[in-house]
Parts: C-alpha cells; structure tokens; sequence
C-alpha cells in the first residue's frame, strides 16, 4: 500500500509498546487517523479526549495487524491487566462470555465506587440540596 510521506513519518515514529500523542509525536491529527484506518496503528482515548484531544488521544503501532480478532483480544488483555494490577490479582484473563464479563466489570465498579467513596454518606452538611461531602443531590 502506498503511504504518504507525511504518514511514512509518522509511522516511523510510533513504537509497538508506547502510547503516545499526536502532540508527543508533532504530527497532525488526521494524519495518524489515517493509520489507523489503514489498520497500521491504534488509537486509545485516556480521559479528557474531549477537552484535550491533540494531548489525551493516544496512538500505537500496531505489531501483526493481519486480524481485527488479535486486536480485540489484546485490548482485552490490557484491561484485564490493568485493572488487575490495581486490585492486588495480578492478570486476570478476561472472560468471553458476556455474562461473565458483564458480572467482573459490575465487580469492578462495585470495587471502584468503595474506593473512591468509602462509606454511605450521611449527608449531614448540605448547601443547596447538595451535600457537601459527596456532592450528590439531597431530597429531605
């Protein structure tokens, strides 16, 4: 396939192992879009992708990109990776089944929430029906 030397550029500067940015990389947008939808790399949306997207919109050579299927099941991978670090398991394989996938992402949550909130709130200090500690709305 024929490559633009813009894209020829960029590709040579994306690595398999590291995400990076468009800002990261000075190349433009459109440019490694068009990677991706040549399917010779990947993009990953971090957090802010709205806000930030030249900065937040990650990019990655993709290693073998014969099969959509390889690719699925490592972004599968990295989650379960991910989220297995944070919970102390190490990796976990990520289930197939939808049901058991549905049931480790709703423990995941449920694990995420306990976390970040800890406990039930009591809503004891309130302004404008928000409680003040945990910013939720408040109907007494």
């Amino acid at each position: 396939m024929k490559l633009s030397k813009a894209q020829e550029r960029a590709l040579g500067k994306l690595s398999t192992s590291e995400w990076r940015s468009a800002y990261d990389l000075q190349e433009s947008r459109r440019t490694l879009n068009a990677l991706v939808g040549l399917k010779l790399a990947e993009v990953h949306n971090d957090f802010g992708h709205f806000m930030l997207p030249r900065i937040m919109i990650k990019y990655r050579k993709i290693v073998s990109p014969s099969t959509d299927v390889a690719r699925e099941e490592k972004k599968a991978l990295d989650f379960a990776k991910h989220y297995g670090q944070e919970l102390g398991k190490g990796v976990t394989p990520f289930p197939k089944d939808p049901k058991e996938r549905e049931k480790l992402e709703y423990e995941l949550a449920l694990q995420e929430g306990e976390k970040r909130f800890g406990s039930e709130c009591k809503h004891e200090k309130t302004k404008n029906g928000r409680c003040l500690r945990c910013f939720r709305k408040v109907i007494r």
